[in-house]
């Protein structure tokens, strides 16, 4: 494995899983069901990057193509054997999480099933709506069994690095009743409706996940469709679910590296970038008082999508603002990741606001969308950022810097884009200049555009993709053959 961190990472989450496999609600793990890399304080996660941290567990699992087999064990133990004959027709769809047009919800089945934490109502929709509530009553007895069960395994193993750790012990126990009422709520709605098929957005969440574990025990085959670039492997594994819906070659190379069978990985494309292709309207007058647009051509906007970065990488923003800020012909728009507006991380982006009058900060992107937004604008800068696959898909030049300092190489996904990769970030500047306002410049830009599309995302109908998946119809690996890309 490329990183110390994940080796350990995946070994001691499986010494959790099997200490605690006997604890089961209907034959589910509670283990499988949390989001375990959110369950790690930074105390433990400082001791998973110490090399010597290996002498404390005991490293069941040594390259990276046994992660996904180490868990698919478990899952063949939670699957009945008997697959669900149920008719195409009836899907579930868990509603939160997938971030796709209402209208898809048809096109993908004739009677959608839907499954949210929090609506109540989706307006429009024809379907049956389920918001998440306990299905489990007058059984808190159940409840404490099961958290005096997890006490004393946690008892037991006091002195192991994570299952004695106070902070996991606390988050996994506060999780156990609230678990316990989603399983339920999943084999309620699994038994009400004759569903043939469970589509998920991400492994994350724990609801989705529970919704996959609990269809393999049903048998009846999901889908998880791949949420954003794959740029930390513990949001994107182990996979529930009986596909993996992922955006292109790259990803499903990813996947098969880490031990997921091959057949179990389709190329799908997302169903909310499929608009992205045939985005035309620009929509100025409702940017320009915010965005500070220029509609009328005189200036070149380049858009900075950033994320949660530490010192070194933000250090790189501040010098390609001002490398770019130079050229007086360019306006500069910094987009931060809402984490970083939420935990109030916009210190380095306002400073640069105030010294540049040619910067603009976006704290918010009230009263428009990010694809409002991406379609007035000349060309984005990220460095891991899912905004840069979106602002392609939309024709736009994309350039990315990278940064040397983390351990991992996030499998090097934008080092497709050739020269418009760079570690530098005045060499950066010169080729979005270069690009901007020369015509040779340009069409370098636009032609590793349009091969780093045909490598990361074949499919510009994802709907009709992800229909043909789950009515049984076309479940390869491969984007239709009359895929066209402009």
């Amino acid at each position: 494995m490329q990183s110390i961190y994940l080796k350990h990472y995946w070994n001691v989450y499986a010494e959790f899983v099997e200490a605690f496999q006997s604890l089961k609600v209907s034959g589910i793990p509670l283990a499988l069901t949390i989001n375990f890399h959110q369950y790690l304080d930074s105390s433990m996660k400082e001791k998973l990057a110490e090399p010597e941290f290996a002498a404390e567990i005991a490293g069941k699992i040594q390259e990276e193509e046994t992660i996904q087999p180490y868990f698919d064990r478990f899952l063949t133990e939670i699957a009945s054997g008997k697959k669900q004959n149920h008719p195409a027709g009836i899907a579930l769809f868990l509603w939160d999480e997938l971030r796709f047009p209402k209208e898809a919800l048809t096109k993908l089945a004739a009677n959608p099933v839907v499954l949210s934490k929090r609506k109540r109502r989706i307006a429009g929709f024809q379907g049956t709506l389920h918001t998440f509530q306990p299905y489990t009553l007058h059984d808190y007895p159940e409840t404490a069994r099961l958290v005096n069960v997890a006490t004393a395994v946690f008892n037991r193993n006091r002195n192991h690095p994570l299952l004695g750790n106070s902070f996991f012990q606390d988050a996994f126990l506060r999780q156990i009743p609230e678990v316990k009422q989603m399983i339920h709520a999943l084999e309620h709605i699994l038994d009400v409706h004759p569903v043939s098929y469970v589509v998920i957005g991400t492994m994350e969440d724990t609801l989705c996940r529970i919704a996959a574990l609990v269809a393999a025990k049903k048998g009846i085959d999901s889908i998880c469709l791949q949420h954003g670039l794959i740029m930390g492997e513990e949001a994107f594994l182990p996979v529930f679910t009986t596909k993996a819906g992922v955006y292109g070659d790259i990803d499903k190379a990813w996947y098969c590296r880490k031990g997921v069978r091959e057949e179990q990985v389709v190329i799908t494309g997302h169903p909310r970038f499929d608009q992205l292709f045939s985005w035309k309207e620009k929509g100025t007058t409702k940017l320009a008082p915010q965005a500070k647009i220029h509609p009328d051509g005189t200036k070149h906007h380049v858009l900075i999508a950033t994320q949660p970065s530490r010192p070194a990488a933000a250090k790189l923003w501040e010098d390609i603002v001002t490398q770019l800020a130079k050229d007086s012909s360019i306006k500069i728009l910094i987009k931060p990741h809402p984490w970083e507006v939420a935990n109030k991380r916009l210190g380095l982006y306002e400073s640069l606001a105030n010294h540049f009058s040619s910067v603009t900060l976006l704290r918010t992107l009230k009263g428009f969308s990010l694809h409002e937004l991406l379609a007035n604008v000349d060309a984005v800068i990220v460095r891991t950022s899912t905004v840069g696959l979106e602002a392609m898909l939309m024709g736009k030049m994309v350039f990315s810097i990278r940064t040397t300092t983390t351990d991992r190489d996030y499998y090097k996904y934008y080092s497709h884009l050739g020269p418009l990769l760079q570690s530098s970030p005045e060499k950066l500047a010169r080729k979005v200049v270069h690009a901007l306002t020369n015509g040779d410049g340009r069409k370098e830009a636009e032609a590793y555009r349009s091969r780093f599309l045909e490598m990361v995302y074949p499919q510009e109908q994802a709907l009709d993709k992800l229909a043909q998946v789950i009515s049984g119809k076309n479940i390869g690996g491969t984007p239709h053959q009359g895929d066209k890309r402009g």
